[in-house]
């Protein structure tokens, strides 16, 4: 099953990502090695995982590869929201 996950953030050798599933968003650890190299916060990536439920679980991990559409899709839909909030500026002045 692919899962699209999110890189909150990198605590040593650990990547702390998001996924948002069926249930709502929850959190997942994941060994930073086994993600590709240069990963960031804020990156999305394209995550497998070996069936056998409906969320995606550390134990099940496959690989990832780095999704940089889904983070320019999320990107300018962040800053469609700022706009709507903030005027054309988007906060900024």
């Amino acid at each position: 099953m692919t899962v699209t996950l999110v890189v909150d953030r990198i605590e040593g050798a650990v990547a702390v990502c998001v996924a948002e599933g069926v249930r709502g968003s929850y959190k997942i650890d994941l060994p930073l090695s086994s993600l590709p190299e240069g990963v960031a916060e804020g990156d999305c990536l394209a995550a497998e995982f070996s069936d056998g439920g409906d969320t995606a679980e550390a134990d099940r991990f496959v690989s990832a590869k780095i999704d940089e559409a889904e983070r320019e899709k999320r990107a300018a839909a962040a800053k469609s929201r700022l706009r709507r909030l903030f005027g054309r500026r988007g906060g900024t002045k």
